[in-house]
């Protein structure tokens, strides 16, 4: 090969070392950019679940001794009853009830038609979620697992 040819040869492979890279530094940039801006996001939702103190909340531990707990206003438990039912129907104005799960470190025979006085929710809102109609799911769901493997499970049977 002559002297002219391999010049352009290596012209050719430099250029295309030379775009590789700099498309290279561009996806690394627009993924930078992705991760600050999904950063940005995390953060001004984690201020938005800041919880605030309450005057009229004692708050004490409920649950098992290794199930992590949950921490509930004593004080205010069983007293508005009324009052719970109405932010629940407030609640499914705004969001879907897409599933529950019942904590089984907390199943207990006393409180039905709840199988435990512990109990997980997952609200989807109503902006995001579509109701399939064809379909009104209830009770266990394949992916649940009880919270504490080593006791008995009380999810209800589907209705």
């Amino acid at each position: 090969m002559d002297r002219r040819r391999l010049i352009a040869v290596v012209a050719v492979l430099l250029a295309a070392v030379v775009v590789l890279v700099l498309r290279n530094q561009l996806k690394v940039d627009e993924n930078r950019r992705i991760r600050k801006r999904e950063a940005r996001l995390r953060e001004a939702l984690f201020a938005m679940l800041q919880p605030g103190a309450l005057t009229n909340c004692q708050l004490e531990r409920f649950g098992e001794r290794h199930d992590g707990g949950y921490l509930m206003c004593s004080n205010l438990l069983g007293q508005h009853d009324e009052s719970y039912s109405r932010v629940i129907e407030r609640l499914k104005t705004f969001f879907h009830l897409a599933h529950i799960h019942f904590n089984n470190a907390g199943c207990t025979d006393g409180l039905a038609p709840f199988p435990s006085y512990a109990y997980e929710v997952l609200s989807v809102s109503k902006r995001l979620g579509h109701v399939d109609s064809s379909d009104r799911t209830s009770g266990l769901h394949r992916l649940d697992a009880p919270n504490n493997p080593t006791l008995d499970d009380c999810q209800p049977a589907a209705r």
